[in-house]
């Protein structure tokens, strides 16, 4: 269930998408009004969650921003009150900050951890529902196979100009044993704003995690455990 706002002038538009089973049901119209609402049946469960994520990609490059994770086509059709703000996430998650502590309670000490590993926990946590939009994943690697980074961001409200939203970040520095070959630096990076990317968090570490496994560099380097891994939050030396 999710419910999605987009504001213009005075009117707030909504919609609100719920799955069951094969079904999935969507409302959609002013808020405060009663709104469409619509049901579309599919073959299969699977069917119906690729149809779900395929809409929200598409609300999300129209300018929807999530505002309710709990909220399904049966519920008021409003605002949640913390909401407000064109653009602006205030859905119920957790803070930046909150992910970041649960981010470096996971991967330090480090107890035989594989970049595999680390990738996994990594696209776990920018999954995770946040009051913060997630903005950014990215990866890269050190031409030696000595350190491999994870890089999550998130901004606070998301805008046609990044520079007029707040940002947060941290990343994940992994140091790994010396490598025989010199040739593995390489990198991943999604930006919903350079790549215009208006996808769910989810569905941005869904392909975060794809196009690590279709990246040659990230296969050499994913079963190597880690020697030490260090989380950083944006401004930390």
């Amino acid at each position: 269930m999710a419910k999605y706002a987009r504001t213009e002038g005075t009117i707030t538009h909504l919609w609100v998408a719920e799955r069951r089973g094969r079904i999935l049901w969507t409302r959609e119209g002013k808020a405060g009004a009663k709104g469409r609402i619509q049901s579309h049946e599919h073959a299969t469960d699977e069917a119906a969650a690729v149809t779900l994520a395929t809409m929200i990609a598409a609300k999300e490059r129209d300018g929807y921003a999530l505002v309710d994770t709990v909220s399904g086509v049966s519920s008021p059709f409003r605002l949640p009150l913390a909401a407000g703000g064109r653009g602006r996430n205030t859905s119920g998650g957790l803070d930046p900050s909150e992910l970041h502590r649960r981010l470096a309670t996971r991967l330090t000490p480090t107890e035989a951890c594989t970049v595999r590993d680390i990738a996994g926990v990594v696209g776990e946590i920018a999954a995770t529902p946040c009051t913060w939009r997630l903005a950014r994943l990215e990866f890269f690697s050190e031409e030696d196979g000595s350190r491999v980074h994870f890089g999550v961001g998130y901004v606070d409200r998301v805008t046609s100009n990044p520079d007029d939203a707040d940002h947060d970040e941290f990343a994940v520095l992994v140091e790994l044993p010396p490598h025989t070959r010199s040739d593995l630096e390489d990198e991943v990076i999604l930006d919903i704003f350079a790549d215009e990317l208006r996808l769910s968090p989810t569905a941005l570490a869904a392909r975060f995690a794809r196009a690590l496994d279709q990246l040659e560099v990230f296969r050499t380097l994913a079963d190597a455990t880690a020697r030490s891994v260090t989380v950083r939050a944006q401004g930390d030396g």
